[in-house]
């Protein structure tokens, strides 16, 4: 499958735009709980409806809340013995747990990617934003991305079968307001900086993990929404196959 030709499609944008309005209001719910619990394990009322710039500012302030308690925050990440990513210690939902590392290529810079139109091919490192950015976790090293302890989302696996994942991705922009000081700890970079006159005060592209659901002492899983029409990896087993076919119908 050829991931270029999904992600330059109009259709396959507008589906994955419609995903992700269901993701932030599922997104929002977790945020709201969040913001109501001050971080803790309670009950908390129903959440009344929001608009999109409240739900919004709470992923920003989840953010910033991730970066700037980096020594404080009531978790830790670490691989496990499974290559995947375990969190020590408890987060609730909403909590920004980490980010999708890498370089981020804009739409119109994917001709420019190793192997175009081919990207995806020796590369599974590959995250795509629901703009139509993908961001290259490959060679993290080289590109001095492998410093910060939060850029370690690269390595979160799919929950294998019988499991249900517990973080959710949300394509994240930040924004001129966001604290300089801070800025140097998010494990991205562009390839080049914006030049559209919209896109010149947005200082990063970002993709952040959030917690669905209390997640304590256990492996962190997402789904990866592969196109069910591509040759899956072997033990690969869909967790939504209309969340899958949303994200990527052309």
């Amino acid at each position: 499958m050829n991931l270029l030709r999904v992600l330059s499609s109009r259709a396959a944008i507008q589906q994955a735009k419609f995903q992700e309005e269901l993701d932030i209001w599922r997104l929002y719910h977790l945020l709201y709980y969040f913001e109501q619990s001050r971080g803790q394990d309670v009950k908390v009322p129903r959440p009344e409806h929001k608009p999109y710039r409240k739900q919004y500012q709470l992923v920003h302030e989840g953010v910033i809340s991730l970066v700037d308690s980096a020594q404080s925050k009531p978790f830790s990440l670490s691989l496990d013995n499974t290559c995947g990513v375990r969190l020590y210690g408890k987060a609730v939902p909403g909590t920004v747990v980490c980010f999708y590392p890498g370089v981020v290529f804009l739409p119109y810079y994917l001709n420019q990617m190793p192997n175009f139109p081919n990207i995806s091919k020796d590369n599974p490192y590959l995250m795509s934003r629901t703009d139509g950015s993908v961001i290259d976790a490959k060679d993290l090293e080289a590109m001095n991305l492998n410093n910060s302890p939060f850029g370690i989302g690269h390595l979160v696996r799919h929950p294998p079968n019988g499991l249900q994942p517990n973080v959710l991705p949300f394509s994240y922009r930040i924004g001129a307001d966001f604290p300089s000081s801070l800025l140097v700890h998010v494990p991205n970079r562009h390839f080049r900086k914006p030049f559209f006159f919209r896109l010149m005060h947005t200082k990063m592209h970002c993709i952040v993990f959030v917690a669905m659901r209390v997640i304590k002492d256990e492996e962190l899983f997402l789904n990866y929404r592969l196109h069910p029409d591509s040759q899956l990896p072997q033990g690969y087993c869909a967790i939504d196959k209309d969340e899958d076919r949303r994200r990527w119908k052309y």
